[in-house]
C-alpha cells in the first residue's frame, strides 16, 4: 500500500510549478505575468 501525503504533495508540486513558471518569466522566455496575477494573485502568497 502507498501512502501519500495530500497536503504536502499538492503544496509542494504547486511550489514547484510556481517557481518554474516564475524563473521563465523572470528569464523573459513566457509572459505569464497576467494569468498568474489572475489566477493566484501575487500580493497574497507567502513564503514558505
Amino acid at each position: 500500500m502507498i501512502e501519500f501525503n495530500l497536503e504536502k504533495g499538492i503544496k509542494g508540486i504547486a511550489q514547484t510549478t510556481v517557481n518554474k513558471a516564475i524563473n521563465l518569466v523572470n528569464e523573459g522566455k513566457v509572459n505569464l505575468k497576467a494569468l498568474v496575477s489572475d489566477v493566484l494573485p501575487l500580493s497574497n502568497w507567502k513564503e514558505g
